[in-house]
């Protein structure tokens, strides 16, 4: 639940009034986090009780809107959708799809801007392997590319450009970009004694092979 369009913090600050503390303590964000134009919590409400309490927020000021998604299988968050199939019932396993909000106007780097090649090359790259990463479905990341290339053909990149890019970036690679990569073992600097007596001196010169 939380306000679709002015996030201003003075009418979010009105709209606790409505609520007793220990509400507000529980449901809403702390004054002191940033965040707090947008919130959610978990309730055991009908939907009816839910409808009532989204009104009562609608109410509070007139130019401040709040929309409600309650669901039992799936929630919202950042840009991915958690939700369950028919798996989490066998496996208990939930799978993620991506997701932007609605009023998002994708606004990547136009493709007339004065950068190198290269950087929009990796504009597009790296949005599909983020895609990739947040399906765990192919139907999923099909549905992502499709709507991905729209939003960068309206930004002024061509479709060779996505299509040539694309290919790199197969469904099948998704276990290789979700891997952790291990670090490189941290060689200890070579420590040398310099014959007038002092003390011993590190340099952070790499130990030969």
């Amino acid at each position: 639940c939380g306000p679709a369009g002015r996030t201003s913090t003075r009418p979010a600050r009105r709209c606790t009034g409505l609520l007793s503390r220990h509400e507000v303590k529980n449901r809403l964000l702390s004054e002191s986090n940033p965040w707090r134009g947008v919130f959610a919590f978990k309730s055991k409400m009908q939907a009816k009780a839910l409808q009532s309490l989204l009104q009562k927020f609608n109410d509070a000021h007139p130019t401040l809107t709040f929309t409600m998604i309650a669901s039992d299988d799936s929630v919202s968050y950042l840009d991915v959708t958690v939700y369950k199939r028919q798996v989490f019932a066998d496996r208990w396993e939930l799978s993620v799809k991506p997701y932007s909000k609605i009023f998002s106007r994708h606004l990547y780097l136009h493709y007339t801007s004065y950068h190198s090649p290269h950087v929009f090359r990796g504009v597009v790259k790296t949005e599909l392997i983020r895609l990739l990463r947040n399906s765990s479905q192919e139907s999923d990341f099909i549905d992502a590319k499709i709507l991905l290339k729209r939003y960068l053909k309206n930004r002024g990149y061509p479709s060779k450009l996505f299509t040539k890019e694309e290919c790199n970036v197969p469904f099948t690679d998704r276990p290789h970009y979700l891997a952790t990569k291990k670090k490189d073992h941290i060689k200890q600097p070579l420590e040398v004694t310099l014959p007038s007596g002092k003390v011993s001196q590190r340099y952070n010169r790499r130990c030969p092979e």
